[in-house]
């Protein structure tokens, strides 16, 4: 009897790479055809860049949909270091929405999805100071590792490697790409791979170029020599053209609006020799390379295939399954040891589970569980075709029955069955978050995870089918299901966190000194919380009105709040994360708290995160001012002011009122709200009155691209790219006798240190002369820039626009950036208000 193990995927090939479907359930006949036609291809391409969405989706749907050939995007980042216009996550929370927005790219373009180790850390403006951040050797090695592994004949760059055409992130990645492309088949070349891969050379490498590499240089876009590749074409089977995928794939990027309705119609893209190998040519794109059954001595496989495709029945492709089984067994026979040869038999298995209109769901009652848990499982697999399928033994967690039977036509086989999560399980947060990260590099060695999108899923159920005396093993995710009366079905992930939650409500602080604030932490379970004993511990020079709360039980209680009362009589060091909770419970400890990351257009995630926060004792002073804020794109400012004392309420542009008779002192907009709200553009006379009768008006950074406005400010201003990316760079005060940089606090350089990822981005090039640049930085070897900070005179009120990266600075606590936010709310508190 014929055995074969399969682990079912969204792409054909089952790798260290899967990208796990939720549900085994079939394609539509049409798609089934063209994984037919997938079996007479063996080209294999890797595009690499540096950030999700910086990936060409026309390409990889060309390659992946339209040419079936195997296709892989290599990202070294998970855009950790962008901004967010869906929500406040940035950093770690920014990175998961990301990989998932990547993961959901390729299920549209039908490629396969791959990350590096190295961690978007902010932009970037060259590949030197890239480097000096990134581990350059372990970056490399994790992309020669993916190419060993994936094996490309063909690997294409989306960026050139001449430094000061764009990111540093991008040009570093292409300049990776080419030594890996040089280096994948030396054996000397982190010789510790090859227990794992074998050593791989790709056949050519090539830049993906276009018009906008040329804007601004005086140089034309000259196609002279390239290789001219059509991505125009239409697919039947799928029934849109190339670029209308690509659009549904790109728009999949929906944290960076980046939104596409694709095109129709022909269209080229273009391709750069960068280097080729012996044997091949450059203009030719697949000279030199194996691309069918003949190249391997096998033309008869490649008829056969055909013969398959041709006796396809759309309305019954169960009359397939014999062939295939067929075409495999003849395979097999070609005793071939090529890893592309040997790859086919799983892809053959895919399609006959496609071809048989096999259903399998394994669904629990919740998404989350925690260790101890009782797991309850309903099974479901239905045989939607006319062939008889045997289920040889289903496999489940925890259980030792064994399970046989009939899947008969159309009639559903279910069960139920349960399992207890081990004590010691761990917890299911990302896998690259759980080593020693820095701000540039992930800790990830183990070679069972490089080059992984995703963590596996960590509980499966393992079906042994036979189909015509061929066995099948199938491996299926347990996932929770469940039907939503807006939504309708909804399947999520199965994922284990801490049985009780310990998280502190502030994740920074900065405690004015001589003031005392409360600290609160909140425990939370699915169960009553049992008596307990919660623990506060702080740093020197801070205190705390006790460090220990006892908790006792009512048994019913799942959510329980203990605050603590701080003080510090003087400012102490910045430290992040320099404070620490704890609840301890009998001979038990809990130290963690769960971030859920929740969007309709991606799986839900998590990240179990120590209970830590960070306080900053300061010398600060807060005005007693009403603010009303204006959110854009999201982030956390206004919750954030709020916890240092000063009185903020969220509005809309609705509450502007005309501008005249609106309660509040200043008006802030938040990131990108002239980007975000087509509203606020038909508003901003309502602003500028509001100024005009002594307001202060805060508008926070907003890019070029997509503002709603001719200039975001009363008096022109031109905003630009400019952006100093050094965290760390030389702030000169332009004007320190000014009421904002002494009002109610005094800011001086000491107040620049402790800044995090940047100092501002999209810094205005020009303003009016009513404007009053405050600050000048630059990053080495530029010229200085003194658009981060604008203050006009308007009327008998101010209005500010800044680039400052307040965004990120006050979540991380930095306490200057706190001090000068507030004075830049704060300065005018004498002014008459409207």
């Amino acid at each position: 009897m014929k055995r074969l193990f399969l682990f079912f995927l969204t792409s054909f090939t089952a790798s260290l790479f899967a990208q796990h479907n939720q549900i085994i359930s079939p394609q539509p006949s049409s798609q089934i055809v063209d994984e037919i036609k997938g079996l007479n291809s063996f080209v294999k391409v890797l595009y690499v860049a540096a950030h999700p969405d910086d990936e060409n989706t026309r390409l990889i749907t060309y390659f992946a949909r339209y040419k079936h050939f195997e296709t892989g995007y290599l990202s070294m980042t998970r855009g950790d270091g962008g901004q967010n216009l869906i929500g406040p996550e940035i950093r770690d929370g920014l990175g998961l929405i990301r990989t998932q927005e990547l993961i959901a790219a390729r299920k549209t373009d039908g490629g396969r999805q791959f990350f590096s180790s190295a961690n978007d850390f902010g932009y970037s403006k060259n590949p030197t100071e890239t480097f000096s951040k990134w581990d350059k050797d372990k970056v490399l090695s994790d992309a020669i590792y993916v190419i060993r592994k994936f094996q490309p004949d063909i690997i294409i760059t989306r960026f050139p490697e001449t430094p000061g055409i764009t990111h540093g992130h991008h040009t570093g990645s292409a300049i990776i790409a080419r030594e890996a492309f040089d280096l994948a088949s030396d054996p000397n070349t982190y010789p510790e791979q090859l227990k794992f891969v074998d050593t791989w050379q790709p056949k050519k490498i090539y830049w993906n170029t276009s018009p906008w590499f040329y804007r601004g240089r005086n140089e034309e876009f000259d196609t002279t020599n390239l290789v001219k590749v059509d991505v125009g074409h239409y697919l039947p089977s799928m029934g849109e053209s190339i670029e209308e995928i690509a659009g549904r794939s790109r728009s999949m990027h929906k944290s960076q609006g980046f939104g596409s309705s694709g095109a129709r119609g022909e269209s080229f893209e273009w391709l750069v020799p960068v280097e080729t190998k012996k044997g091949t040519t450059n203009g030719d794109l697949y000279s030199g390379i194996k691309t069918s059954w003949k190249d391997f001595g096998a033309p008869q496989i490649e008829n056969e295939i055909e013969q398959i495709i041709k006796d396809f029945d759309a309305l019954n492709p169960g009359n397939s399954v014999e062939e295939l089984i067929s075409l495999k067994d003849n395979i097999k026979k070609l005793n071939s040891s090529n890893q592309k040869v040997k790859d086919k038999l799983s892809q053959i298995d895919n399609i006959i589970i496609e071809c048989l209109g096999l259903y399998v769901g394994v669904h629990t009652d919740k998404a989350y569980f925690s260790p101890g848990d009782t797991v309850n499982i309903d099974f479901e697999a239905v045989n939607r075709s006319e062939k008889e399928i045997k289920i040889v033994n289903i496999d489940l967690p925890g259980s030792s029955n064994e399970r046989t039977g009939l899947l008969s036509p159309n009639k559903p086989f279910t069960f139920k069955s349960s399992f207890v999560i081990s004590e010691n399980e761990a917890y299911t947060d990302p896998y690259w978050l759980n080593g020693n990260q820095t701000d540039a590099n992930f800790d990830v060695e183990s070679y069972n995870l490089i080059g992984k999108p995703e963590n596996e899923p960590r509980y499966n159920a393992s079906l042994t089918l036979s189909i015509n005396k061929e066995q099948i093993n199938l491996m299926v995710p347990i996932t929770y299901h469940t039907t939503d009366r807006v939504k309708g079905k909804v399947i999520q992930p199965l994922h284990i966190i801490p049985e009780i939650n310990i998280e502190p409500d502030q994740k920074v602080m900065v405690l004015p000194v001589n003031k005392s604030r409360t600290v609160t932490v909140t425990l939370s379970s699915e169960s009553p919380i049992p008596s307990g004993t919660v623990k506060i511990n702080l740093p020197d020079g801070i205190t705390a009105n006790q460090k220990e709360i006892n908790y006792n039980t009512n048994g019913v209680e799942r959510i329980k709040s203990f605050d603590f009362t701080i003080s510090a009589k003087k400012p102490t060091d910045f430290m992040q994360d320099n404070v620490s909770f704890e609840f301890i419970t009998g001979t038990r400890s809990f130290k963690d708290y769960t971030l859920f990351v929740e969007y309709d257009h991606i799986p839900n995630q998590i990240d179990v995160k120590a209970s830590k926060m960070t306080i900053s004792a300061v010398d600060i002073t807060v005005p007693d001012v009403k603010v009303g804020y204006i959110m854009g794109a999201g982030d956390e400012i206004p919750e954030l002011l709020s916890e240092v004392g000063m009185d903020v309420k969220l509005i809309g542009v609705e509450d502007l009122n005309g501008g005249k008779n609106i309660p509040y002192d200043v008006i802030i907009l938040g990131v990108r709200a002239l980007n975000t709200l087509p509203e606020l553009s038909r508003s901003m006379d309502k602003i500028y009155t509001f100024v005009e009768n002594g307001g202060t008006a805060i508008v926070q950074y907003n890019t070029s691209y997509g503002l709603s406005v001719p200039s975001p400010g009363p008096y022109p201003i031109s905003i630009s790219r400019d952006r100093v990316t050094n965290e760390d760079s030389p702030v000169t005060i332009l004007h320190k006798d000014h009421p904002a940089l002494n009002k109610p606090n005094k800011i001086t350089n000491e107040d620049f240190n402790n800044w995090v990822q940047e100092r501002g981005l999209y810094f205005p090039s020009s303003w009016d002369n009513n404007y009053t640049p405050m600050l000048s930085m630059n990053d080495q070897d530029e010229g200085p820039l003194e658009g981060s900070l604008l203050i006009a005179n308007y009327g008998k009120g101010h209005y500010i626009y800044t680039g400052l990266s307040f965004f990120r600075e006050l979540p991380a606590g930095v306490p200057g950036a706190y001090r000068l936010f507030i004075n830049l709310i704060g300065f005018d508190t004498a002014a008459d208000k409207p």
